[in-house]
């Protein structure tokens, strides 16, 4: 935590001596959003994505401090920008997910998820997504595509328990 205030009040700094750099002010926004001040996040972020409307990492980085704002329909643009952007980014995927289990709308959050979750697969990240799936479990326990996508990822990690504990809900 100190480390983060640190390189905050440097980068501070940085923006006396040249108000205008976008990385400043990127980097700057990383640090808050970290820091989980969503707000002032969002603000350095976005006068960092009007320097630079095309910059995948900041506009991710923006989605998930409007996200943390609330402000999920804002959130949704950005995400929605994102993966205009790059429609193979299963990051972007998965914040559009979140976005979309926010509004409550289970099956869309879950369409989102799919591509995403193959391509954890690939990479062996098969906790990540079950943990992904369990977000949608958690809100909608009767959600039966997310229950049956989590029994295929127990059974393919062999992980018995786990698959008998998604059946019994």
């Amino acid at each position: 935590r100190q480390r983060w205030e640190r390189l905050g009040q440097v980068l501070e700094k940085g923006l006396k001596i040249d108000a205008s750099s976008a990385r400043l002010k990127a980097e700057l926004g990383r640090v808050h959003l970290v820091q989980k001040n969503y707000e002032k996040a969002a603000q350095f972020l976005e006068e960092a994505a009007r320097h630079s409307p095309s910059d995948t990492e900041v506009l991710a980085r923006l989605g998930d401090a409007i996200l943390g704002s609330k402000k999920i329909e804002e959130a949704e643009a950005i995400f929605k920008r994102l993966l205009e952007l790059d429609p193979e980014d299963a990051e972007s995927r998965i914040q559009m997910a979140r976005v979309f289990l926010q509004e409550g709308q289970y099956d869309r959050a879950f369409e989102e998820l799919v591509p995403a979750i193959e391509k954890l697969l690939a990479r062996r990240e098969g906790e990540r997504a079950a943990t992904l799936l369990q977000q949608i479990v958690q809100k909608n326990p009767a959600h039966v595509p997310s229950l049956l996508k989590l029994v295929e990822l127990y059974t393919q990690m062999q992980k018995h328990a786990a698959v008998a504990g998604a059946y019994s809900q």
